[in-house]
This record gives C-alpha cells, sequence and structure tokens, in this order.
C-alpha cells in the first residue's frame, strides 16, 4: 500500500513538533544538568574571573524549566528527587559568575551557601540547617576512611573543602584518559584542585559532546540524511548546522590533546563533513590537527577497536578534499590503515565503542514517528518511480529506442541512475526529461560507435546540423526523429514553468554532441591517434555529462539567466563535471574500446609513453581525475568561486553521481545484470524494518525483504545474504548506495551519497 502526501506531512509536522522544537531537552541529553554545572564553575586558565567553559554557563542560562529548576522531570511534568543537586549547582554556578539572578530567583537551593547566597527559606530554618551541615561534617569524616564501593573520594565534589584530601590519592584514581571515577563532575573538581593536564584534556572532551548537545544534534543531521528525509527538515538542518558553525569559529582550537577520546574525534569529522557539504567555509586543520603528534598516533594505533566508528568517520570526511587539502590526504591515508588493521582484528559494528551517554542519544535518533516517517516517504517514492520508469520505457518504445537492433537498451538504467541522483518526488519532469536524453545518446552513441557507416554518420550529422530530418532512413531518421521530439516536449515544459525558450540552447548542445561523435567516428575509422590533449577536448563533450546538467539545472533554476546557464563553455563547474566523467568512463571501459578500435587517455597514455604499462597508465589518469575532482567539489560545495545558484550546482553534483555510480570500481553501465539488484530494491521491492537488537548497532536499518539480499551497497553497514552486519572497507563506493533508505535517494542537497 503506498503512502499519500497528506500522511507524510503529519509526520513531518509532528516530527519537528516532538523532537526540533525541543531540541534543547535533546541537547541536554549527552550529560546531565548537575554535571554542567560543575563544568560551568571551573575559572578560564589565565581569567579567573570568567568561566573556561562559557558555552556551560550558557546552557544553564537557557535551560532552566518553567517552574524553575535543572534536570529531569517525570511524566507530568514536575521534578524528580534528583533535581535538587542538579538545581543546586546550577544556582550556584550562576552566582559564582554574577548572571542569570532571574534563573536564581526562580531556583530551588541548599549547597548555596558556599556561594554566599542569602536564601529566604535559609534565613528561616536557621539553626535547622546549620545543624545538617554539621551532621554532614562528622558523617563524612567517619566514612572517609571507611570502605566504601563506590569510594567516598568518587564524591569528590561534594566533599567540604575543610577536608584537605591527598592529591597523591587522587592520582591514583585517574583513568588514561584523565577522568576521574568517570564523573564529570568529579573531575571538574579533581581539575580545580590539582590543574593536572590530563583532568583538562577530559573535560574538553566532554565539552566536546555536551553540554550543548553538539555531538547529539550533529548525529540527528546525520542520521535523518541518511534516511533520506532531509528535504523535509531543510530549515531545521540549516539552524543546527549554522548554530554548530559559530560556536565552532568562537572556540579556540589550542593544540591538539595529549589523551584523544573517540567522542571528540567523532564529533569533530563529523562536523567537518556535514558543514562542508551544506556549503560552509570550513578548514580541516580543526579536526585533522588531533591525528597529529607521534603520541596520539601511538594512542589510536594501540586502541584502534576504540576509534572504529570515529576513524570511519573520518574516512567518510576526506571524500570531501578540496585541492592543497594535503592535511585530508595524510588523514584518508592514516584513516584507512586503522580502518584496515581493525578489519583484520575482525571488528565489525559490534565491536563499535559506545561514547559516553549514547543510549539515551540512538533512543533519541531510533524515533518511531521517524522511522514511520521514512517508511512512507520511500514507499510514496516508489510509487512515483514506477510510474515514471514505465512512462520513460513507453517513450523509449515509442520512438523506436527500445528495439532499435543494435548496441545497449539501457532506459531502465538511465532512469534509475538520476531517479537515485535526483530524488525528491517533486523534480518529475527533470527526472524523465534527463532520463530520455540518456537512454537517447547511449543508442546515437552506439550508432555512431559500431553500427553505422561513415556515411550514415555524416548525413546523420548534417541533419541534426540543420535541424531537419528530410532524407534520413532506417536507424538514423528513427534517432533524428526522437532527438526532434525529445527538445520540442523540453522547451515547451520549460517555457511552460519557467517562461522562457531554450530551444536554440538545446538544439546547439545536441549539434556539439553528435559533431563529437563524429569526430570519434573518423579517428576510429581512420586509425587516427589524436593527442591527449585533442582527444580529452572532444571527449568531455562527446560524453554529453553537460548536456544532462544544463538540461535539469534549466529547470530548477528560478531567476537565473538562460544565457549565462547555457553557456558551457564559459563556467568551470561544467567543464570539471564534463572531464571527471570522461575520466571515469575512460578507465573503466578502455578494453572495450581497444577490441572496438576507439582511443581512449587510458590507452593515449600508452602510445604517448612507451615506457609505461597498464598499471601505470590507469594510474596517471586517476591521478588526474582525483585532481579534477577535487578542483570540482570545491566549485560546488563552496560559494566564493561562483555565483550561481545552489540548486545549478547541486544538479551538477547529482550528475557527477551518476557516472560515479556508473564507472568508479568498474564498468556497471555496460553489464546486464550488475544494476538489477539495486533496481530492484530501489523501485520494486517492498521494505521490512529490521531494529536494533542492542545499542550498539545503528538505530534503524531498512532493506529489501528476502530474494533480493544481496545489498550492492559499498558502506558500512554492509548486508551479507544471511543478514549479519559486517564493515566493509573500499577506497571509494562504486555505488550511490547505500543500505538504508535513505542511501538509496538521498536528496542531492545537502548530502553526497558517493559520501
Amino acid at each position: 500500500m503506498k503512502s499519500h502526501p497528506s500522511s507524510i506531512h503529519f509526520l513531518v509536522n509532528t516530527i519537528k513538533e516532538e523532537i526540533f522544537s525541543n531540541f534543547h531537552l535533546l541537547s541536554s541529553a549527552s550529560h546531565s544538568a548537575y554535571d554542567t554545572a560543575w563544568l560551568a564553575m571551573i575559572p578560564g586558565p589565565h581569567q579567573n574571573e570568567v568561566p573556561m567553559f562559557k558555552s556551560c554557563l550558557d546552557w544553564i542560562l537557557h535551560n532552566q524549566r518553567d517552574l524553575g529548576f535543572w534536570g529531569e522531570s517525570d511524566h507530568n511534568g514536575n521534578p524528580t528527587l534528583d533535581c535538587l543537586p542538579s538545581t543546586l549547582a546550577c544556582t550556584v554556578a550562576l552566582k559564582k559568575w554574577n548572571v542569570g539572578s532571574k534563573n536564581i530567583g526562580k531556583g530551588m537551593l541548599e549547597l548555596a551557601m558556599a556561594s554566599g547566597l542569602q536564601v529566604a527559606f535559609l534565613e528561616r530554618l536557621g539553626g535547622l540547617v546549620i545543624d545538617i551541615f554539621c551532621d554532614r561534617r562528622q558523617i563524612t569524616k567517619e566514612a572517609f576512611h571507611k570502605y566504601q564501593d563506590p569510594p567516598l573520594l568518587s564524591y569528590l565534589e561534594t566533599l567540604p573543602m575543610s577536608y584537605e584530601i591527598d592529591h597523591q590519592e587522587i592520582m591514583k584514581h585517574l583513568s588514561e584518559g584523565g577522568s576521574f571515577f568517570h564523573s564529570p563532575s568529579a573531575t571538574a573538581q579533581a581539575f580545580m584542585l590539582m590543574k593536572n593536564k590530563d583532568c583538562l584534556a577530559c573535560l574538553k572532551s566532554v565539552v566536546q559532546t555536551c553540554p550543548n548537545g553538539e555531538l547529539v544534534k550533529l548525529s540527528l543531521v546525520n542520521h535523518i540524511e541518511s534516511l533520506g528525509l532531509a528535504e523535509h527538515f531543510n530549515e531545521e538542518i540549516g539552524e543546527i548546522l549554522s548554530q554548530i558553525h559559530r560556536n565552532l569559529k568562537l572556540e579556540e582550537t589550542g593544540e591538539a590533546p595529549v589523551k584523544l577520546v573517540p567522542s571528540q574525534l567523532y564529533k569533530e569529522a563529523l562536523a567537518f563533513r556535514l558543514r562542508r557539504i551544506c556549503g560552509y567555509q570550513v578548514s580541516p586543520r580543526r579536526f585533522c590537527r588531533l591525528l597529529q603528534g607521534e603520541d596520539i598516533v601511538m594512542h589510536i594505533e594501540k586502541n584502534c577497536r576504540d576509534f572504529l566508528s570515529a576513524m570511519y568517520n573520518v574516512y567518510k570526511a576526506t571524500d570531501l578534499i578540496f585541492p592543497g587539502e594535503d592535511e585530508l590526504e595524510k588523514a584518508r591515508s592514516f584513516s584507512r590503515k586503522i580502518l584496515e588493521r581493525a578489519m583484520s582484528l575482525g571488528c565489525g559494528l559490534d565491536n563499535v565503542v559506545v561514547f559516553p551517554n549514547s543510549q539515551r542519544m540512538l533512543l533519541c535518533l531510533n524515533n518511531d514517528k521517524l522511522t514511520q516517517l521514512a517508511m512512507d516517504n520511500y514507499k510514496f517514492r516508489q510509487s512515483i518511480y514506477m510510474k515514471e520508469l514505465e512512462e520513460v520505457t513507453g517513450w523509449s518504445k515509442d520512438r523506436g529506442l527500445y528495439n532499435i537492433g543494435f548496441g545497449r537498451e539501457k532506459t531502465t538504467y538511465c532512469y534509475f541512475a538520476f531517479a537515485a541522483a535526483c530524488s525528491i518526488p517533486y523534480n518529475s519532469d527533470v527526472r524523465k526529461i534527463v532520463a530520455k536524453s540518456t537512454a537517447l545518446v547511449t543508442v546515437a552513441d552506439d550508432f555512431y560507435d559500431i553500427e553505422g557507416s561513415l556515411d550514415e554518420l555524416h548525413s546523420l550529422t548534417q541533419a541534426v546540423q540543420r535541424w531537419d530530418g528530410t532524407g534520413l532512413t532506417k536507424a538514423g531518421k528513427i534517432i533524428f526523429d526522437a532527438l526532434h521530439e525529445l527538445v520540442k516536449e523540453t522547451a515547451a515544459k520549460h517555457l511552460s514553468q519557467k517562461g522562457s525558450g531554450i530551444t536554440k540552447h538545446l538544439q546547439k548542445c545536441w549539434i556539439e554532441i553528435f559533431n563529437s561523435w563524429t569526430k570519434e567516428a573518423e579517428w576510429s575509422r581512420s586509425r587516427a591517434t589524436p593527442s591527449m590533449d585533442e582527444y580529452l577536448e572532444n571527449g568531455m563533450i562527446s560524453i554529453a555529462a553537460h548536456l544532462f546538467a544544463l538540461t535539469g539545472s534549466s529547470f530548477l533554476t528560478s531567476s537565473f539567466p538562460d544565457e549565462k546557464l547555457w553557456n558551457d563553455q564559459g563556467h568551470t563547474i561544467t567543464k570539471l563535471l564534463m572531464i571527471t566523467s570522461r575520466l571515469l568512463n575512460d578507465i573503466q571501459s578502455y578494453q572495450k574500446e581497444e577490441g572496438e578500435g576507439k582511443m581512449n587517455m587510458v590507452l593515449l597514455y600508452l602510445k604517448e609513453n612507451p615506457e609505461a604499462d597498464i598499471e601505470d597508465s590507469i594510474a596517471h589518469i586517476r591521478e588526474f581525475l582525483d585532481e579534477k575532482k577535487k578542483e570540482f567539489l570545491e566549485h560546488v560545495l563552496t560559494n566564493e568561486l561562483n555565483d550561481f545558484p545552489t540548486s545549478f550546482k547541486h544538479f551538477h553534483l547529482a550528475c557527477f553521481k551518476v557516472f560515479q555510480m556508473f564507472f568508479h570500481s568498474k564498468n556497471r553501465f555496460d553489464s546486464d545484470t550488475e544494476m538489477l539488484h539495486d533496481i530492484g530494491k530501489a523501485i520494486y521491492i517492498p521494505l521490512e524494518v529490521q531494529k536494533p537488537q542492542h545499542l550498539k548497532i545503528p538505530p534503524l536499518q531498512l532493506h529489501p525483504k528476502k530474494g533480493t539480499s544481496q545489498v550492492m551497497a559499498c558502506l558500512n553497514p554492509h548486508f551479507t545474504q544471511n543478514g549479519r552486519k559486517k564493515f566493509r572497507l573500499q577506497e571509494h563506493p562504486r555505488t550511490v548506495f547505500k543500505s538504508s533508505i535513505g542511501k538509496i535517494f538521498a536528496p542531492p542537497s545537502p548530502s553526497l551519497c558517493f559520501i
């Protein structure tokens, strides 16, 4: 049963109300208000009159409950007994820095006397309170030297200052990471007593994940995007990332901690990746510095199991390398080495370390309504895609392309690729038009490569140049008629939707492509060997990537001049797309094209470098491709290098993902079976939900029912045929697919499916 847009809309609004509107509660899930208050009390290293962790103090100011308390409440919203110490600690922290007088006035207090607070009820109770404090001193004195489990020393922050505690005794109980009994509040007090650098490193790592909940927020954004739901929460995601970006810019980066903890690296890598994807100007230096230093490297290598999730996030972040970012290159190599070592030790998802208090975070992410929305959204998309694919296939048959009798019939592949890369349901016309264009390009390209004689090819090219098919016969006539009708249909839809005509732009683009095919055919038939530069100049046109990108972009960009958009020789983004698409194709198809007598970049490099072998040639072309890919990503993901609309850049990115899907690790496009499982899962096969058995497993996995369990996913988690989850690493994913629903049809904005 397919889902209806109204049910999706209802769920979206419900989730916005339940999760995002109460995000201040979610933000506090990382640690208690009590711990946060103790962190807020720590004075700065150079200025004792200001807090070291101002974000903790800010959290206290903005997260007091309506009834005046801090901490947990019962199901009726009333304070629990645990709220008393939390509220007292928060009030003391505010008083210490002389802020939040209104908050203090609303709060309940007890240990306020230590900070000089004058409270009405203390004055009324007078002697009783004094007696209580005296009794506490006596009880503490007697209990201090007795065996306790946990020992009384673990409550270091509560012990009266009148007791002089041996610093050596504290040092005995410090963990390797600087934690004192795994208690942020006790660790805060230990640091204030001893100024121990390991304690400070531990506290800084705690602040990385709380109290402002940055890790929780980032994890929620990442989870929503991985489910393909980002389009429903663009405003909320934008606000979260904007806030986090501001916070991180204000924080001092300082030196890397002596003892790096996994959650700190995990959060920094995730923050970098999500912000860069969304166009923020962000340097990788902030999280790369965490991987610098011999001590840190040795620590990670020694504890690679603990750093599995963190290093996996680092590895994913390094897919977004811009030119000249050598530190990211080093981070990529190091993270890959650590992941491979963890794999060799048999580590999988079951070995992922659960970060402190991550249970509550995972419970939050594993929201039933979010799960339902993901399923309904996916079912809705499936119903649309089935209908659109039927329409595109019918068009191909009606135009005579489907059964033309030669070459590759790839209508389904073509539709599927652009549906996966440009998945938002309301871009139906874009998907169908670009899929039809791709199917037509495939048939026409095969006609020029293997079927037509030179005379037939010249006749068809001339017909396209004058835009008149008179005199054409057989395959040439079928191709031209299909082209003529497609351009007519595309231009009419554009005029109707955007109010401008693009017929001349479309015709010019198609003419360039047919001319490039003719040149390649002439080279092939005459056994001519062009130079690499000459070949690439022509080949970047014959791959036709600019046709798809500009056609789709013209429907998605409003109030942007058509002349500037279609000036494909003038803007760098389209050129880089054309080059990278051609190189991706050539690396995976050189054997096929060598057999057909065609040239390609891999083969031309061998011609120009006789001393090189095929591995040398592939390595050289791949290195060139990687550099161009970095340039392409920089132009797509930054605003300083161009003034094109975001929709224009994101659709170019979607086109790149199509070619990445087809040609990254093998030539999937020319295989008759390679992508059938993906297509079945994405469009036809119903979903079932697998809920996690324990909290170390990601909170939500959705996959097709049995019968197509051979998932073509390349990124974690990988589902084997028996349903077990394994961690598998590849240099790059071979497809845009992931095993959860959103990663099958993740929108081009803002997430990158190949990452």
